[in-house]
Parts: structure tokens; C-alpha cells; sequence
């Protein structure tokens, strides 16, 4: 998770972030994340690879979850969509 879960719950309850500040929430949030991203994958595949070699069979899941992207991750702390981010992102960028 985050280091600046406890920061959200300072922040949250106030008004709704401009569009310009979602975006410096984004740059500025969207490389950390991205960092813990890859290391949850690197750490998945050692952990693959120790299995594999292991001779054991991975447990069949019984309903496939969607692990969170890291945009969804960096939008749901400014409070808004995936999506929604992305489109603030762009338009920031034509803009400004």
C-alpha cells in the first residue's frame, strides 16, 4: 500500500480536487506506484519460478480477481475513476 494512506483520510473530506490538481497528484504519485508495481511482479515471479521447479501445482482459483492497475491505485486517492484520470491527464497536457 501507499506510505500516504494516513494523509487521505486528512484529506478526503474536504472538496473535490481541480482537474489540474488531480493531475499533480497523478505525476507525482504515479512513479511510486509504479515502482511498488514492479516489485510485487519480480517478487510473483520468483515465487513462480520456486514453485515450477518445486514439481507442485498452482491451486486453481475459484473466481479470477482483476488485481488493481496503478492507475486505478493513484486515481482512487484523488477520487475519481481510472478512466476519468486519464482524461484529466490529457487534457492538463493539450492545455497547459
Amino acid at each position: 500500500m501507499f506510505a500516504y494512506t494516513t494523509i487521505s483520510h486528512i484529506v478526503t473530506p474536504r472538496k473535490n480536487f481541480l482537474p489540474s490538481e488531480i493531475a499533480a497528484i497523478a505525476k507525482a504519485l504515479r512513479p511510486v506506484a509504479e515502482e511498488e508495481a514492479k516489485e510485487r511482479a519480480e517478487e510473483g515471479r520468483v515465487k513462480g519460478r520456486m514453485h515450477r521447479w518445486s514439481g507442485a501445482t498452482f491451486p486453481k482459483p475459484e473466481e479470477k480477481t482483476r488485481a488493481p492497475r496503478v492507475r486505478d491505485k493513484v486515481a482512487s486517492f484523488a477520487g475519481v475513476s481510472g478512466r476519468t484520470l486519464e482524461k484529466i491527464v490529457e487534457i492538463v497536457k493539450e492545455r497547459f
